[in-house]
């Protein structure tokens, strides 16, 4: 009983209990100013018979045509699941017959991606195996019915080639594996053998799966078990096999599992009360798993279709048409899903949605809801948002992607249209493929000459814009766009940050440094540093809340330039001391809001300062060291013979001639290793030739090829590397970064840009991505603090102004013209003077 029935029961009862009072005289017993109004009551009229042949205790029809008919499901349906030889065949899609230059958008692209998708010789996992090989990946098609898996990996491979003539080193890489999901052994020994094929796995896609038609009581328990072991424990044991060998290479991933609109909804007519419940539990094992794994940057996500009109489904309806009658009228579309049109079905492209890099942070921990009906053609899941609480512990922050590159620009403004084009020509080989990096930093040196750089401001702003107008049209043609968060310098060594602009809002803070170690102290060497807060969202701290919150954490950038010249390690490594001692991260006075127009608009977000000055290596921070750091490969200068010993384009790495021989004897590795130089940073492995010192031809171009040696496979037919004959070829330029054990930076690429023809320096690019997980411990410092820094900063800066007034009255045309009008100045006056005093 309700509880409005209970107080209509109870009102009935007093009213027929209490004595009765006649209107007249309760009209009489209250004030005239009062009013009310009578309250009576309708006596139960119910017909039981009439009441249960409306209701859900009636039998089904007993009451004619109504809503709750069409929800009940209907024992007489009934459907087992065929046996593996009575099962038809599925077809590919057919493509258009057209050439793929581009199999799909840059930022959908699985280039150089193994994937595994199980069940993936039939039905929708055959579609989604196919999506996979279009968007460029190589995949593993595991299913019970290994004779089958291998004669669809041979038409996808032979439909790739047809429609793509001439192509055939672009043919993808399609094996077919025997499994039963439901066997952890079966499933270890598929997963080693796909790992023995292809190298890895980078991503999961769950499609095996079957459901079947029993009512529950009389529904067999060792069928139930099978679908129950092939839906949910098929999904369980290659997802945990999947994500063991993701954490072992310390290297993201997608796993998507399939699951079912029957996990959130009760389908009908047909009765398949196992089948929904292992649907849902798939549901919430992707969420579970979702939180479990963030920490190791591994995105779990489920896809719950429809009713797919697969070859098996079209079997069961074929002999079944009033139950295809009743489902498509409970479709808004009236159909059911194809997957044999032109185009992929939504599933296809669902499943790269969440493969590629285009949705490199959503897991299942939140995925937007479509807001389509019950029995829509396509549901992706959104479980109910986590509690901060109960996410990942150790994730402070989502993986970001880093492009870093240094450059000495030897004192020359860059041409933007030419630098533009090569910018990010470091991501082509970098797993995420060709998609704009969520941060760009530029570490500069001798960004200028002495008198702009040592005075700054006005001065010099066209070297930084030029720099941001290369980085505004090279971001252009990748579809995205920076802001520049904080651009630095202390004399010739500059630093430029920016932030692509849909995630520029998850900067809460900005830290700045800088340090010189030149000719007292002074910036014509010297380092500077940008240290950011990153949050995991955007918006920062509400207001009373404290700046340090849960889900933030902190990167930091130095640019540096150290002592030049062959024979001055010991210069060099005390520079890098210097750096250490003197380089103090403190508030920014500058809000990227208040700066010059290539900064943020004053519509922006402000970003709060870091409250507190701290030095790179503490607290827990990923650091990354870039810069013209001077070591060299020799000692001494060479003679001037040496130049015929000088490494030339070969891919022959035993040849003398060959960039790996010289690099052997590399400084910067030697005094690394020993433990004199850039304590605790590691390097991603050499794969370039030197980045210094080359020279120009007569007309300021570059003479001879510049590439990588062994990165394309012609060098030999791209002439010579035309080296300046007294200097030793050296790899001055590098990127070092602090790692550890349990937050691993995953280095993309590492290599060196074509040359500029302002400068004899290589740029030197790496791309990487730091985890969502903090460095494990504060690192210590190899040198202490100098308790002196901002006072010797201070007492630097001046003698810098002193130099740069010098430096801009000697060494410019504007200086020179201030100096001669000051001259015929002081002439015309003390002519003057004189007339006037022999007057």
């Amino acid at each position: 009983m309700s509880k409005t029935q209970a107080l209509r029961h109870a009102s009935r009862f007093l009213s027929s209990s209490l004595p009765r009072v006649t209107p007249a005289v309760h009209a009489a017993a209250r004030p005239a100013t009062y009013r009310s109004r009578n309250i009576s009551s309708t006596p139960i009229r119910r017909d039981d018979k009439k009441h249960d042949a409306g209701s859900t205790s009636s039998a089904p029809g007993e009451s004619g045509a109504h809503e709750g008919q069409f929800a009940r499901t209907d024992e007489s349906v009934r459907v087992e699941y065929p046996e593996e030889a009575d099962l038809p065949r599925s077809q590919p899609v057919q493509g258009r017959g057209s050439s793929h230059h581009k199999r799909t958008l840059a930022t959908f692209s699985l280039e150089d991606r193994v994937a595994v998708v199980t069940g993936g010789a039939r039905g929708l996992g055959l579609v989604m195996s196919q999506a996979m090989v279009l968007s460029g990946a190589d995949v593993a098609i595991v299913d019970l019915n290994k004779e089958e898996a291998t004669r669809q990996a041979e038409q996808l491979m032979q439909s790739f080639r047809d429609e793509n003539p001439g192509e055939e080193k672009r043919v993808p890489q399609v094996t077919a594996h025997y499994a039963d999901v439901s066997s952890p052994d079966s499933v270890n020994s598929a997963i080693s053998e796909i790992l023995a094929d292809h190298g890895k796995i980078d991503n999961l896609v769950t499609s095996a799966g079957f459901t079947e038609n029993f009512n529950a009581i009389d529904y067999p328990h060792d069928r139930m078990q099978k679908l129950w072991g092939v839906n949910v424990d098929g999904t369980y044991l290659f997802a945990i096999g999947v994500a063991k060998h993701l954490m072992e290479r310390k290297s993201p991933g997608s796993i998507i599992f399939i699951g079912s609109m029957s996990g959130a909804i009760v389908n009908v007519p047909q009765p398949q009360a196992p089948y929904n419940a292992a649907k849902a539990a798939v549901r919430h094992l992707a969420s579970s798993l979702a939180v479990e794994w963030a920490h190791a940057g591994i995105r779990v996500n489920c896809i719950s279709p429809g009713y797919m009109l697969t070859s098996l489904t079209k079997k069961i309806l074929d002999d079944n048409p009033e139950l295809q009658r009743k489902w498509t009228s409970l479709i808004p579309q009236g159909k059911m899903g194809p997957t044999q049109e032109h185009h992929l079905p939504r599933a296809g492209y669902g499943t790269l949605q969440w493969s590629e890099t285009a949705f490199a942070f959503p897991t299942t921990d939140r995925l937007p809801r479509q807001h389509n009906p019950p029995h829509a053609l396509l549901r992706l899941h959104a479980p109910p948002t986590i509690p901060p609480h109960h996410r990942a512990p150790e994730s402070s922050m989502a993986p970001l992607t880093l492009y870093i590159l240094t450059y000495n620009c030897a004192r020359a403004p860059i041409h933007p249209a030419s630098f533009a084009s090569v910018l990010f020509a470091g991501l082509a080989s970098a797993d995420s493929a060709s998609r704009a990096p969520h941060v760009l930093v530029l570490s500069l040196q001798e960004i200028a000459p002495v008198a702009p750089a040592f005075l700054g401001g006005a001065l010099l702003t066209p070297w930084f814009d030029a720099f941001a107008a290369a980085v505004a049209t090279a971001a252009s043609r990748l579809g995205a766009g920076y802001v520049d968060v904080a651009t630095r310098n202390v004399g010739m060594t500059a630093l430029m940050v920016f932030v692509r602009a849909d995630v520029v809002g998850r900067v809460r803070g900005v830290g700045e440094g800088g340090v010189g170690t030149g000719l007292w102290a002074m910036g014509n060497k010297g380092a500077v540093g940008v240290r950011l807060r990153i949050g995991v969202d955007e918006g920062g701290p509400g207001e009373g809340e404290e700046e340090e919150e849960e889900g933030e954490g902190e990167v930091a950038f130095v640019a540096a330039h150290l002592a030049p010249m062959e024979d001055q390690v010991e210069r060099r490594n005390a520079d890098w001391r210097n750096i250490v001692r003197n380089l103090v991260f403190t508030p920014s006075t500058r809000q990227p809001a208040q700066l010059s127009a290539r900064r943020l608009t004053s519509a922006a977000p402000p970003y709060p300062s870091l409250r507190r000055a701290v030095i790179a290596y503490t607290p827990p921070t990923y650091l990354f060291l870039a810069g013209d750091l001077n070591y060299r490969t020799a000692s001494t200068k060479p003679a001037p013979s040496a130049s015929r010993t000088f490494p030339q384009p070969t891919k022959d790495p035993s040849d003398p001639l060959h960039y790996s021989q010289l690099l052997a004897s590399d400084q910067l590795t030697r005094e690394r290793k020993a433990g004199r130089t850039l304590h605790g940073l590691v390097e991603a492995p050499v794969r370039f030739p030197p980045t210094y010192k080359y020279q120009h031809g007569e007309d300021g171009g570059v003479e001879t090829a510049v590439g990588n040696a062994d990165a394309d496979g012609d060098a030999e037919a791209r002439g010579r590397w035309n080296w300046a004959p007294h200097r030793w070829p050296s790899w001055c330029d590098r990127i070092l970064y602090l790692d550890s054990s349990t937050a691993s930076v995953q280095p993309h690429s590492y290599t060196a840009l074509p040359l500029q023809r302002t400068s004899d320096h290589r740029p030197v690019v790496l791309a990487v991505t730091i985890p969502s997980k903090p460095l494990s411990s504060k690192m210590e410092a190899p040198f202490p603090l100098n308790p002196r820094w901002k006072a010797d900063r201070a007492a630097a800066r001046q003698r810098e102004l002193v130099v740069g007034v010098l430096a801009w009255l000697s060494l410019t045309w504007e200086g020179r013209a201030a100096v001669l009008a000051a001259l015929v100045g002081l002439v015309g006056s003390w002519a003057v003077l004189r007339s006037l005093i022999a007057f």
